[in-house]
């Protein structure tokens, strides 16, 4: 008989989460633990916390249970595929860049290059360096001279 190798892709995302709020819930409850449940005339500090991560606890754990009984989809099938991680990278690594560089390129300079990165993944790059340009100077008169927002700018005002 053939063992199978343990793989998380082949858990299901219910499962996963649920045990991820129980975790959350029974951590968030060991801190009200802390607070004084009644205090003199009325609830205390404690109460409410108390009351709202125990019944979140108790529902949790109902749901870890049913997700292990009912169908569900695997984390393996939400992961995205190998070019949309591609595509995840490029967008995160140029909002990043984006971040970074704003303030001592400029926001056109800034905004130019970070969009023919973005766009660059669906056109040419002649053609996605012209489009982000043009939106970048569109941006920049639509924040500083309509919306009169202070943009940064480089040495050049731009």
């Amino acid at each position: 008989m053939e063992s199978k190798k343990f793989k998380i892709g082949d858990l299901k995302v219910a499962t996963v989460v649920s045990l991820a709020l129980a975790i959350f819930a029974g951590v968030f409850l060991a801190a009200s633990m802390r607070y004084q449940y009644w205090a003199g005339y009325g609830p205390g500090a404690g109460f409410v916390p108390r009351w709202s991560s125990g019944i979140m606890l108790v529902l949790s754990l109902i749901a870890l249970i049913q997700s292990f009984k009912q169908p569900g989809m695997k984390i393996s099938e939400v992961f995205p595929s190998k070019i949309a991680t591609k595509n995840l990278l490029v967008t995160w690594g140029a909002l990043i860049f984006f971040v970074l560089f704003c303030k001592t390129l400029g926001f056109v300079i800034a905004t130019t290059l970070m969009l023919t990165a973005l766009f660059s993944r669906g056109m040419g790059i002649k053609k996605s360096l012209v489009c982000s340009l043009v939106v970048a100077v569109i941006c920049f008169f639509l924040f500083k001279m309509v919306l009169m927002v202070q943009v940064p700018v480089n040495q050049f005002g731009w």
